[in-house]
């Protein structure tokens, strides 16, 4: 049965109806037998919410946190370790924009927002150095 559950909420989601698919997966879930199926319904469940829609990142990241965890599968742990790194990267990059259409509207006629603006850019700017030395390392 939780097989079978499984396989609709698959359907369901190629179909692009994933509040039905959900719907199927929390069936299998509240049953909470720590088995493939519930792991492979956990993960379908962290893409819906993640990649798939982007309704709740961070939640989808301590999902697949949890298979990377306990499941014992190694092909869940793969495709769970590189789905919460691409969750974290969409987080990193919608935060980056936030942060910098926020300092587009901060007024700047207040010397102490002005030091604090200076340095929050100093720090933001010794970051994306580092990561760009860090990726023009691996590249050479």
């Amino acid at each position: 049965m939780r097989e079978q559950a499984f396989k609709e909420a698959l359907t369901c989601v190629s179909e692009r109806q994933f509040n039905e698919a959900v719907k199927q997966l929390q069936t299998i879930l509240e049953d909470e037998t720590r088995d493939d199926t519930y792991f492979k319904a956990l993960k379908l469940y962290a893409d819906i919410l993640g990649p798939i829609t982007k309704t709740d990142l961070f939640l989808s990241i301590d999902m697949y946190q949890t298979i990377i965890n306990e499941c014992e599968s190694d092909e869940l742990y793969v495709s769970s370790q590189l789905a919460q790194l691409e969750a974290q990267l969409t987080i990193s990059i919608h935060f980056m924009e936030n942060y910098e259409s926020t300092v587009n509207v901060i007024e700047d006629n207040d010397d102490f927002a002005n030091d604090e603006l200076e340095r929050l850019d100093k720090m933001r700017e010794k970051f994306i150095l580092s990561r760009a030395e860090s990726i023009y390392k691996n590249r050479m």
